[in-house]
């Protein structure tokens, strides 16, 4: 508090300086914008980008891609905690990996490693959904599924097996502490189909397995941070959520003083200095509005089947936000490197990887080439320092089949499953890939973000499987509709 009011009174002495001084009393001072050093990393935005699209392949080869990466990270992790990590005989209270399912023995404690899957009655039922909308299918309807019926199942390569928690364990609270212990985990409505997780148990007479503990990846190892011989105020900003167009929530003066104080026309001396020290603007999704059309309401399943032509007055005011977006874009890459991901929202593929803009959306923005399309998610090294974030899609479908409604704590879920989206494909759409999942996270970035959330938080990750001196705390953070400075440089100690 202190140090905010010390700031504030700096500030307001600087300003008061620079307004009432007379003309060419206050010598102008010329700042140069900071340049950020990219860098290259195996899993980078080319990674998610589809090159060939064949939607012939069945998802079931997604899950197999996802276990098999993930395996041997739960067997090792299972046999340093619980016991041996492979198949031969155990010491005294130890307890082996069963390699399959198939392999386990009735009554025989054991370790399994698999992917769950969820059985829940409040579901919305897609066949179902397609008769109704007569062979029109939109996004599923949002809201919370989860029920006391809702039961586990655990399937690997070659079988499954229905899971059978510790009594008491069925339900939970729906807003928990953060989970101190593996056993606070074992709860259905905080695990989701398509999580990767190694369980502790037993099979009953009946083919059950009945749970003891459970374990997920955990964080993953993280590339060191570079040192710093003299440090630099070099920093990257992030927006989103301006919801161009037909909507009552989107604010044209924000928008462009948030513009203009990127580009340093805004406040004093002290404010040009920071805004000069941002190399690059990260656009987090939803640029436009989820509303569409002329009267700002989505066309019904009638008139897309119409497909009637458009006046010329119903054409210029659809293309009314997509002009004002690259006006401002367009002057914020004339001073600014400026990377844009497309949202829920925004004209791109449904399914994720989402995939970039076409550059003729942005008529004017694209002739300059400070500005790129990126994937979401999107993936970049400034400086040594790994930025890996997303629109907020899948932080937004796991609170609709999960307990857990902080998106902060979700957000950490995902790092320690070392998988950016567990629910992609079942309730989250996503490409079949077969060769690969391109959203399984063998390293942790240095910051990691979440946008498009209801409230701006952050939160420091610490723990790795990597010596200490090597790991840098992971930043999380969500936001929403703002604007967020981060600098790129972590110190290592």
């Amino acid at each position: 508090a202190l140090y905010a009011a010390s700031s504030l009174r700096l500030w307001t002495q600087t300003m008061a300086e620079a307004f009432l001084s007379e003309p060419g009393a206050v010598e102008a001072k010329r700042i140069e914008r900071v340049v950020l050093e990219t860098g290259t990393h195996p899993q980078h935005e080319d990674h998610f980008e589809v090159k060939t699209k064949d939607f012939t392949a069945q998802y079931a080869q997604l899950y197999c891609m996802r276990l098999k990466e993930l395996r041997s990270v739960l067997e090792r992790r299972a046999g340093e905690c619980w016991g041996s990590a492979g198949s031969g005989p155990n010491r005294e209270g130890e307890v082996a990996v069963t390699p399959r399912i198939l392999q386990v023995h009735i009554g025989k404690p054991t370790v399994i490693v698999g992917t769950l899957f969820k059985e829940m009655a409040l579901r919305p039922d897609l066949i179902e959904h397609y008769t109704q909308q007569r062979g029109i299918i939109g996004p599923p309807p949002k809201g919370k599924f989860i029920s006391d019926t809702d039961h586990l199942v655990l399937e690997d390569e070659g079988a499954r097996i229905k899971l059978i928690l510790p009594t008491g364990t069925d339900g939970c609270d729906a807003t928990p502490a953060v989970p101190s212990s593996a056993m606070e985990r074992l709860c259905v409505d905080e695990l989701v189909t398509g999580m990767t997780v190694a369980l502790k148990g037993q099979e009953n007479v009946d083919g059950e397995f009945e749970v003891e503990d459970i374990m997920f990846c955990g964080l993953g190892p993280q590339e060191a941070l570079p040192k710093v011989v003299q440090p630099a105020k070099k920093m990257i900003a992030i927006a989103c959520g301006f919801n161009v167009g037909h909507n009552a929530s989107h604010n044209p003066l924000l928008t462009s003083m948030l513009f203009d104080y990127l580009r340093g026309y805004l406040g004093s001396p002290l404010d040009h200095e920071r805004s000069a020290s941002i190399g690059r603007l990260i656009l987090a999704g939803n640029l436009f509005s989820a509303k569409f059309g002329p009267s700002g309401k989505p066309p019904s399943p009638s008139q897309k089947r119409k497909n009637k032509g458009r006046s010329v007055e119903e054409h210029d005011e659809m293309v009314a936000p997509l002009r004002e977006i690259d006006g401002l874009l367009a002057e914020l890459a004339s001073s600014l490197e400026v990377d844009v991901m497309p949202g829920e929202n925004d004209p791109s593929n449904y399914s994720l990887p989402q995939q970039p803009f076409n550059r003729c959306l942005f008529h004017s923005a694209s002739r300059y080439q400070s500005f790129a399309c990126c994937t979401n998610p999107y993936d970049q090294t400034f400086e040594g320092c790994r930025v890996f974030g997303s629109s907020g899609q899948t932080v937004n479908d796991l609170k609709q089949y999960m307990s857990i409604q902080d998106p902060l704590r979700l957000l950490q879920l995902t790092l320690e499953l070392r998988h950016w989206a567990p629910t992609a494909p079942d309730t989250l759409a996503a490409y079949p890939f077969y060769d690969r999942d391109p959203f399984v996270m063998h390293r942790s970035p240095h910051v990691y973000f979440a946008a498009n959330q209801e409230k701006f938080d952050t939160k420091m990750l610490t723990g790795a499987e990597v010596p200490s001196h090597a790991f840098a705390p992971v930043f999380c953070f969500i936001s929403r509709a703002v604007s967020s400075l981060v600098g790129v440089f972590i110190e290592n100690k």
